[in-house]
């Protein structure tokens, strides 16, 4: 191989490299910039930022006096019981690495889901990641065989129950003593 074959040949490898280097850079560029997708809960990334919503909004997201979010991550169980284990679904949102929110939800019993928390961190309320968290979880609990999908809410939730009105679902109760309304929604 003569001198300017083997100068063309380094060159060449350089441009790629450089071409391969703007490349990665372009795209981890986009992927910052671009909102994340709901993704499944993932123990070591979410849990401290799911704790933290949880205790700024427990008010809103449980009547439940001591519930333990810290249970509920930890054994992926609705009221945080180790017997029930595994049967909760979380999944989060988040962009630019930061949490939007999170989704619980899970199979009550054969043909009913259940929606267990929506959850939005205060800075991104009102641009709709709510109804994209729970559209999410309605999807997948169709998926897993739901014919009925049931939530509960606040009386004084109305930002929530607007949410929930708009996506669908009737209110089929209410419980004044503990200040709760129970809706559902049924896929058609």
């Amino acid at each position: 191989m003569n001198m300017h074959a083997e100068q063309r040949s380094g060159v060449k490898k350089y441009v790629v490299m450089a071409l391969l280097a703007v490349c990665i850079g372009a795209g981890l560029w986009y992927v910052q910039r671009t909102p994340q997708t709901i993704l499944p809960f993932n123990n070591a990334r979410d849990t401290r930022d799911i704790i933290e919503l949880f205790e700024a909004d427990r008010y809103w997201l449980t009547s439940t006096p001591g519930y333990s979010v810290e249970n509920m991550l930890k054994y992926k169980s609705p009221d945080g019981d180790v017997q029930a284990g595994g049967k909760l679904r979380i999944k989060v949102l988040r962009e630019h690495g930061k949490l939007i929110g999170f989704t619980a939800y899970y199979m009550l019993r054969l043909g009913i889901g259940k929606v267990l928390f929506v959850g939005v961190n205060k800075e991104y309320r009102g641009k709709r990641y709510g109804e994209k968290l729970l559209a999410h979880a309605v999807q997948e609990l169709q998926k897993m065989g739901a014919q009925v999908v049931q939530l509960t809410t606040r009386t004084d939730n109305v930002s929530g129950q607007k949410l929930y009105r708009r996506f669908g679902f009737d209110e089929t109760g209410r419980d004044d003593t503990y200040g709760l309304v129970f809706f559902e929604y049924r896929p058609s």
